[in-house]
């Protein structure tokens, strides 16, 4: 039996289905006879209306397909018959989801857009606002869900909206639309600045106690501390943050001045002093950064595999309590979570600012979308409807509580919840899943973020169980509110923002910053793990910058800078 930390946010999620060969999926009457789409404006007959079960009105068969990306990090599982939120959607909403998993990467969806091939319904979080652009607004090839937003179809997204306008912005595309699902993050996380949308890197307490250490302040300070925490063991791996698979970039980043816009990426646009600027090719501080990831490459501080490790390879050892430096809380088990400390934002000789960014907005954008392959879109909106409404969110993410299990349809052990905590016990072996966030990947949901609405569980999950929700501001028994608690003392207090999360181009824009990034990003990584390995000395460094240039990063750079001030002046 397993305590799950109640997170405050509803998460939800939506399956995308990439569907192979081709085949379309569509309604029919009981008899096979083809139900009629409805015509423009108009809900169709078979959609019920006074709830989500059934969303299809018994007696009508409709199935979508759907392209699914199984969460990387997490899931053991890429077969959706393993996914309970799959069979739900099915069995209590009537609608047969016809679920192909893909593998990850722009390759892969590149190359089914330009087929033209496409499912009723992409999942999997890796449709951006280019694609948005371009799909979207340009081939036509994803549908604007704008189109279906309304009271009667879609009534929680439609509060959602009409409650908070300012979470329609970052979800609407140039043209006015808006394209896809988003995930709605919570604004505060009980005490002012939030901390449930902050990157968040973590010191193994128990280590800093043995050896005397404090949470370090200064970037040099941080090394020294990572030096003595590798005296502890050979096993230890003092910075368990991987390149690819969740790392400590933003306490380096922030010690160098940079205010990133995506914590784990090389490549993101952020800002410095006030200026846009990539780190990659800031010659003022990347020398700096790459000095310093060779400094812990060399020293054994970092995993020699830091560019290849899988993640599953990584949490093995953090789950183990190995991990020094830890980049999010999901790495270790709910118990462990009560002697990990957040870090501190650091200083250097290159920035005297004490800092952490924060999102300025709370909306992941398009992590769902239904593509213009969908005969029966309305079904589709209907189903992710039902994750915007918070206590909904609950089973959404969790499945239902053990004592209403048959919505679980034998696939989940439920849940409960004790009165004077705040932990959701979902009752799965630890035996076969590391930690609850295996469990949730491989059984319960189709990926980790996706359409949700914004609400505290601990609250509405001790309500559906029928207790009184939780008084205490932060409950410390509660192992994922005892992590946010050290987050909002040692970061959520310096959280600021800068360069915009979301942003939007114009066709031609999207399209030539597409050609640029995919050279220069590729190329930045792969020079960067040529400059850390010792493959390529530091002394060519300005040979790099060099041919940044002949690159046309300058011409890159130049349409950020540009919409920077744009946005500055508005």
């Amino acid at each position: 039996m397993k305590k799950f930390t109640l997170v405050l946010t509803a998460m939800l999620f939506a399956s995308v289905v990439l569907f192979a060969g081709g085949q379309k999926a569509g309604a029919t009457g009981a008899s096979g006879n083809s139900a009629v789409a409805a015509a423009p404006g108009a809900i169709p007959g078979y959609i019920n209306l006074d709830g989500y079960f059934p969303v299809v009105k018994q007696g009508t068969n409709v199935s979508l397909t759907v392209s699914w990306l199984p969460d990387e990090t997490y899931a053991k599982t890429s077969d959706p018959a393993d996914i309970w939120w799959f069979t739900f959607v099915k069995k209590a909403m009537n609608i047969d989801l016809k679920v192909t998993p893909r593998a990850a990467g722009n390759e892969v969806k590149n190359l089914m857009f330009a087929s033209g091939d496409l499912p009723d319904i992409w999942m999997g979080q890796d449709i951006d606002t280019n694609d948005i652009v371009n799909y979207g607004i340009g081939e036509k090839l994803i549908l604007p869900i704008s189109d279906y937003i309304n009271p009667t179809l879609m009534p929680n997204l439609s509060k959602v909206y009409s409650d908070d306008p300012d979470l329609r912005s970052p979800s609407t595309a140039p043209d006015g639309k808006i394209y896809g699902f988003s995930n709605f993050r919570a604004r505060d996380w009980l005490h002012g600045p939030i901390t449930g949308g902050l990157a968040r890197n973590f010191f193994n307490q128990n280590m800093l106690d043995q050896l005397g250490l404090k949470v370090p302040e200064t970037l040099d300070d941080y090394l020294n501390v990572l030096r003595k925490i590798k005296t502890l063991g050979s096993d230890i791996l003092p910075d368990a943050g991987l390149f690819k698979n969740q790392n400590n970039f933003p306490t380096i980043f922030s010690a160098l001045g940079f205010h990133w816009t995506n914590s784990n990426s090389l490549t993101a646009v952020g800002t410095r002093n006030g200026k846009v600027t990539f780190i990659y090719g800031d010659k003022d501080i990347y020398p700096k950064f790459v000095q310093t990831y060779k400094t812990m490459y060399d020293e054994g501080l970092i995993s020699k595999d830091f560019f290849t490790m899988t993640a599953a390879a990584r949490n093995a050892i953090t789950m183990a309590d190995k991990g020094g430096v830890i980049p999010a809380p999901a790495v270790v088990s709910a118990t462990q979570q009560f002697h990990y400390t957040s870090v501190k934002p650091l200083t250097s000789e290159l920035n005297s600012v004490v800092f952490w960014v924060a999102p300025n907005n709370y909306v992941s954008p398009n992590v769902t979308v239904i593509t213009s392959s969908c005969k029966y879109p309305e079904a589709a909106c209907r189903m992710m409807d039902f994750s915007y409404d918070v206590m909904n969110g609950i089973y959404a993410q969790w499945g239902y509580p053990d004592k209403d299990p048959e919505r679980n349809y034998g696939l989940l052990p439920g849940w409960s919840i004790g009165i004077n905590d705040n932990f959701v016990d979902l009752h799965y072996n630890t035996k076969d899943y590391e930690s609850e966030n295996y469990f949730n990947m491989s059984r319960i949901r189709p990926m980790n973020n996706g359409p949700c609405m914004v609400g505290n569980n601990a609250s509405n999950a001790k309500i559906i169980y029928g207790l009184n929700p939780p008084k205490e501001d932060w409950n410390l028994s509660d192992p994922s509110s005892y992590s946010r608690k050290t987050t909002y003392e040692n970061l959520s207090i310096y959280a600021v923002t800068e360069f915009p999360f979301v942003v939007y181009w114009d066709q031609q824009t999207s399209k030539r910053l597409s050609d640029l990034g995919s050279v220069l990003n590729d190329y930045a990584e792969t020079q960067f793990a040529q400059f850390v390995t010792g493959v390529r000395p530091l002394s060519e460094m300005n040979n790099y910058f060099s041919e940044l240039d002949k690159m046309n990063y300058q011409e890159y750079l130049k349409y950020f800078v540009d919409y920077y001030d744009k946005v500055k002046t508005k």
